[in-house]
């Protein structure tokens, strides 16, 4: 898939993926390594909100999040606030984001990876990649916007089952 967020804002690399990627399970570790954290300040603030993300601790996700956080989902929908995260722990409990790579612009972090325990079948999961784009003002993330190969993965799914 094409993601023009990375081509046309010059994202460079952030960190070496296999600092914090198991390979023996395909999947991050449970807890995203604190000395990455040291590399870049709006990278390791992004790391923490995977963290809080992968935790289900809507508490401390709102406490990094700007008063205007804006989200986009898969399908552009915007909401603007801090609510939302804990409905979605609540039904979706499992809910795991597993970064592969990291890619840095300027305030701006890409994110690269899938998803387990997600609201999407588990056969399309596995499948999918994800890419989140985020921005960060003032240490705190103001944009979290995610896209997704899901129309593609659905019809390579669909291909293989026929």
């Amino acid at each position: 898939m094409y993601y023009p967020a990375i081509v046309c804002t010059g994202f460079r690399p952030a960190i070496n993926p296999s600092a914090f990627w198991d390979n023996s399970n395909n999947r991050c570790s449970n807890t995203i390594r604190t000395e990455l954290n040291e590399r870049d300040d709006s990278t390791s603030i992004v790391l923490e909100y995977i963290n809080c993300v992968n935790a289900g601790d809507s508490e401390r996700l709102a406490a990094l999040q700007t008063e205007d956080f804006t989200f986009v989902d898969m399908a552009g929908n915007r909401f603007v606030g801090r609510d939302g995260w804990e409905s979605y722990f609540t039904e979706f409990p499992e809910y795991r984001i597993h970064v592969k790579q990291i890619l840095l612009s300027g305030d701006g972090v890409a994110i690269i990876g899938k998803t387990t325990g997600s609201h999407l079948d588990p056969k399309i999961e596995v499948l999918e990649t994800v890419l989140w784009i985020a921005e960060v003002r003032n240490g705190l993330v103001s944009f979290w916007r995610i896209y997704s190969d899901l129309t593609e993965t659905k019809e390579i799914l669909r291909k293989s089952m026929e």
